[in-house]
């Protein structure tokens, strides 16, 4: 979408604003009136994901076209590079300038895909029975399953009320532990 609005700052100096999603991307770009250039130009972001959510081995790189070079960047961890190495998961928000005074910005969320969840629960029938089933999901479809009773599958089937732990790990090296509790099921 394409949306225009006017702004003033404190120099009576008027900017038009146009925010407009590209590939998923909210960008914005801001236009000084008085200035007579085109300040139509775009960011587009390659983003690596980090290996594991507790890794800063991700990376922003951007590509910008348009407008008047050179262009300046400010992102909002402090850093003036184009690009980001080295990063972890987290929002990231970059405001380029160029050097007729056009400002356009870019977000982009960055995060690892190793995130193994609990996404099935069927507790068991009854006291004592044993027909209890926990699944764990991971979305790397490489992830090895180590239960604290001994089983490597993403599903446990077949057990009885009580705690569960499982490790999921991955080719990368990341490994994440998370508990859940089985109980029995009741109709009052």
């Amino acid at each position: 979408y394409i949306m225009v609005k006017k702004k003033t700052t404190t120099t009576n100096q008027s900017y038009y604003e146009e925010p407009f999603v590209t590939e998923g991307i909210n960008v914005t770009v801001i236009k000084n009136e008085q200035t007579p250039t085109d300040c139509n130009f775009q960011i587009t972001p390659t983003v690596t994901q980090p290996t594991c959510s507790d890794k800063k081995d991700g990376s922003i790189e951007l590509e910008v076209s348009g407008g008047v070079k050179p262009y300046s960047f400010r992102w909002n961890n402090q850093r003036t590079t184009k690009n980001l190495y080295n990063i972890g998961e987290g929002m990231y928000m970059v405001t380029v300038i160029d050097s007729a005074g056009c400002f356009a910005y870019a977000e982009e969320y960055v995060k690892t895909n190793f995130y193994p969840y609990f996404s099935n629960y069927q507790e068991p029938s009854a006291c004592g029975a044993q027909d209890g089933t926990i699944t764990v999901t991971c979305d790397d479809p490489n992830a090895i399953y180590l239960w604290s009773n001994g089983s490597t599958e993403s599903t446990l089937t077949n057990i009885p009320a009580g705690q569960y732990t499982v490790t999921v790990s991955n080719a990368m090296g990341c490994s994440q532990e998370i508990k859940t509790e089985l109980n029995t099921s009741y109709d009052f």
